[in-house]
């Protein structure tokens, strides 16, 4: 996180030189795209669990800090930069499959299988009692920071209305927060690595009164290896390596330039 915010003091404080820059705020949805949004309900297969490349994320929300630099050199041409923070949880069917209460969970449910049921296997393996024991859960959440330097063109229309296209690279900082099972005093925790890869964006909107934005814009965030720790509260946290996660989303959002 730190560095995350040592990129975004410099954007803020290095944009001050130029004469005609402008900083805003924007927010609004955050929609998984590709493997990140994929999961077919039943099977568990995810790439938190196992070598799956699905992320079995849900509609989630992004807010973010951006600015302008208008270039003298070439009319309607900016230079753009890009803070975001981008939160995705686990979609409704996994988090259904997980509990037992999904499509062919209950019932189908094989309890030795150590990547879709890691505590469960472990419960009944080693702890001596079985899954009629009621469990509570502490679901993982996706959460993105992509970090971005582009481009934004905009084509004048009429009345204070401008159409723009833009382009946008950089980094992208995932982190994925922990997962978690307990069992009256017996409980599992999975915590995930943190991880950085290349990003970029591409997008259009409308601009209002040289003020107002509406935008949709479509994010590659990157794919890396899923890596962590699962600790089963004895002191001894066994490490793992799985699927390589790809991060696509669809953001629509509203912004505001002061």
């Amino acid at each position: 996180m730190k560095k995350i915010f040592i990129i975004a003091t410099l954007l803020i404080v290095g944009s001050m030189a130029f004469a005609q820059t402008r900083m805003g705020i924007h927010a609004g949805l955050n929609l998984p795209m590709g493997d990140f949004g994929k999961y077919t309900s039943g099977s568990g297969s995810v790439a938190v669990w196992d070598d799956s490349k699905k992320g079995g994320a849900g509609t989630g929300f992004m807010a973010g800090l951006m600015g302008s630099t208008k270039l003298a050199s070439v009319e309607n041409l900016s230079i753009i930069y890009s803070v975001d923070f981008m939160y995705n949880g686990w979609c409704s069917d996994f988090k259904d499959d997980v509990e037992g209460n999904g499509e062919g969970s209950e019932n189908n449910r094989d309890y030795d299988d150590d990547d879709y049921y890691p505590y469960y296997s472990y419960a009944k393996a080693e702890k001596g009692y079985g899954e009629e024991e009621e469990m509570e859960y502490t679901y993982s959440k996706y959460i993105n920071v992509p970090a971005l330097i582009g481009v934004n063109y905009k084509f004048p229309v009429k009345n204070n209305i401008a159409i723009f296209a833009e382009g946008a690279l950089g980094m992208n900082f995932r982190m994925i927060t922990s997962f978690g099972i307990t069992q009256g005093s017996n409980e599992m925790t999975r915590n995930y690595d943190n991880a950085t890869s290349f990003a970029f964006k591409i997008g259009a909107g409308f601009e209002f009164n040289d003020r107002f934005v509406l935008g949709v814009h479509y994010y590659s965030l990157g794919a890396s290896k899923v890596k962590g720790e699962t600790d089963y509260g004895e002191g001894k946290p066994e490490k793992f390596t799985y699927g390589k996660l790809s991060t696509a989303t669809l953001a629509i959002n509203l912004g505001i330039y002061f």
